[in-house]
């Protein structure tokens, strides 16, 4: 949902009724204080925050990938934990940051790209999980929750 369907969707209640989540029919009281995140596809995240490779292997049939609007930037997962979200609060969010910032500058054909990598990869699981922690709605399509690493996260909990 986005932040105006949900306002919307407390709007539309009547007075004196209990306002729900159009998600889950949780109470709601007001927006204020909802910490929605949005988990868009791999393709997405790989199109704003691509990770070198050794190998670049071309897909059979390229689809069409798109950019997450800038607007809907602060609610989506791969922004915040990258600690490129102003004000938003992740404390693996820097660490995570800077070891892709690492990754990057080091190249695919670094002598500690290996090691580089894989300190990316945990802090990024680190920042991920305590996104998934502290969310109150996740918003996800098919494609986007069937990912490995959501289930097992959520399994976490």
């Amino acid at each position: 949902f986005h932040h105006w369907c949900l306002l919307q969707a407390l709007r539309s209640t009547p007075r004196g009724s209990v306002r729900s989540c159009p998600l889950c029919r949780a109470s709601l009281k007001s927006i204020d204080g909802i910490r929605l995140v949005r988990i868009y596809s791999s393709d997405t995240e790989r199109l704003e925050f691509p990770v070198p490779k050794r190998y670049a292997y071309k897909g059979v049939r390229e689809r069409r990938q798109r950019a997450v609007p800038e607007d809907m930037r602060r609610l989506a997962l791969h922004w915040r934990i990258h600690n490129r979200i102003p004000g938003h609060h992740n404390p693996h969010a820097a660490e995570c940051g800077a070891a892709y910032d690492a990754l990057l500058e080091q190249g695919p054909h670094g002598i500690g790209f290996e090691e580089k990598r894989r300190l990316y990869q945990e802090a990024r699981d680190k920042a991920r999980a305590f996104e998934l922690r502290s969310c109150n709605v996740m918003l996800a399509t098919s494609c986007s929750c069937r990912r490995n690493w959501v289930s097992k996260m959520l399994q976490q909990h």
